[in-house]
């Protein structure tokens, strides 16, 4: 079955690897079939000509939809935002600090196609090359969001990014996802996540002291929502381990 595959990017400030992961997006091996860039009110560089630029110079080629944020919304609501105006099944969401390789969007649609999963993986640590399911299967891995696609309706049925969950957002979801449906791994390296700075928004809310609430909330979200009726046990014990 053939099935659609967007990838969304949320860009701030971000101008000078926004260009290194556009470039990375145009060279696939395989076209997505839709790109969507939302601008977060950038202020500082020129991520917004860096975009209209990308546009302009590749709207023939691909199918891109761009918005610019007047204002700076927040990087959880304008995710959602992509997912909103995407038109595709699964999505691919890319952090302007990371870049894809060549092979990505054709190894992923290849998996899609033949299986349809809930979420795909291009993790060469992940382990089983088949649909997994439950905190035995995932053993001490996780699931890197730099490497996976997500399926349009579970994506929808667990809310996507929750914005309380702050900068846990996205493992929450994914993992959530995974244990409900299992995921597919497709054991290789197809995608390069840059080490996060000692500022970066992660890290500045563990050293502020942010966690132990975001992880609270978490708890408390999966306890009391039937969503986790038949995975509660394993989710709540993976938002536990240290």
């Amino acid at each position: 079955m053939k099935s659609s595959l967007s990838i969304i990017i949320a860009n701030k400030d971000h101008a000078a690897p926004l260009i290194r992961q556009l470039a990375s997006i145009k060279g696939q091996s395989v076209k997505p079939d839709e790109i969507i860039v939302i601008d977060d009110g950038s202020e500082h560089d020129n991520s917004k000509q860096v975009i209209q630029d990308f546009y302009e110079q590749n709207k023939n080629d691909f199918n891109i939809k761009i918005e610019l944020n007047d204002i700076n919304k927040g990087v959880v609501p304008t995710i959602n935002r992509g997912c909103d105006i995407s038109e595709s099944d699964y999505f691919y969401f890319a952090s302007a600090d990371d870049y894809l390789l060549p092979d990505f969007i054709k190894s992923h649609k290849e998996v899609i196609a033949k299986h349809q999963p809930a979420l795909s993986c291009s993790d060469h640590n992940l382990p089983s090359n088949g649909p997994s399911r439950g905190v035995k299967d995932m053993g001490n891995y996780y699931i890197p969001g730099h490497c996976s696609c997500i399926k349009k309706e579970p994506l929808i049925e667990f809310g996507k990014f929750i914005e309380q969950f702050a900068f846990k957002c996205d493992w929450f979801l994914l993992h959530s996802i995974a244990l409900k449906y299992g995921w597919h791994s497709i054991q290789q390296t197809l995608s390069v996540k840059e080490e996060s700075g000692p500022d970066s928004y992660a890290n500045r809310m563990v050293r502020e002291g942010k966690y132990p609430a975001i992880r609270q909330a978490m708890e408390f979200y999966v306890s009391t929502d039937p969503l986790f009726d038949d995975i509660r046990n394993d989710m709540l014990y993976l938002i536990r381990k240290p």
